[in-house]
């Protein structure tokens, strides 16, 4: 029977190896993967491509904690099965996008990465939504929070640490299967697919 720990370290390693295909598609056609050589926890992947070196943190983005709890409840055994009160879900765009913003600036605000960003340099966030009801409306959202966000008074003051160069959401949309947005610097409208994994048509 797999923990709780090992049920999200496997988590985890799917969502990263996804986004390394994604970001570095000819190199695993020509035999040039990149691989997990380490998961020190934090961060949670080192990663070796070639002669380069660097690192990559995961975390998931939900829309509440009671989301949250329902869905490990459901894929961890030795946990007590939980199910959260019905509700009208309100604004859920709206609510989805809060949750991935505080994801990322908590992750960009942790002191966790200082021997990494000291050794490596600047490593990847990636983000992984977990929301049923996420679709192109949601990105939508996502792009005009962030435009405020970057433009605003409390980013130009918050503690960014600098430890990541680039920040990532993984994502599925409806007939488009894996897509990763790359959403700081700055927000890029492109969505990347996996090749590997095309969706179902």
């Amino acid at each position: 029977m797999m923990t709780r720990r090992e049920i999200q370290e496997k988590s985890e390693k799917s969502s990263i190896e996804s986004v390394l295909r994604i970001l570095y598609p000819l190199s695993f056609l020509f035999g040039n993967a990149p691989e997990i050589i380490d998961k020190p926890n934090p961060p949670d992947a080192i990663i070796r491509q070639g002669n380069k070196i660097f690192w990559v943190e995961h975390t998931n983005a939900y829309r509440s904690k009671d989301e949250a709890r329902e869905l490990w409840t459901y894929v961890v055994p030795e946990e007590k099965p939980y199910t959260r009160k019905e509700e009208i879900i309100t604004e859920p765009d709206k609510r989805m996008s809060l949750a991935i913003l505080n994801a990322m600036v908590k992750k960009m605000t942790s002191d966790s990465y200082t021997w990494c960003f000291e050794k490596y340099g600047q490593g990847i966030l990636i983000i992984s939504e977990r929301d049923p009801l996420f679709s192109s409306s949601s990105l939508d959202r996502l792009q005009k929070d962030l435009a405020g966000l970057y433009q605003s008074v409390c980013w130009k003051k918050f503690d960014n640490k600098g430890f990541f160069h680039s920040v990532y959401l993984l994502c599925r949309i409806w007939r488009k299967g894996n897509v990763l947005v790359k959403i700081y610097p700055e927000y890029d409208p492109t969505l990347m697919t996996d090749w590997f994994n095309p969706p179902i048509k």
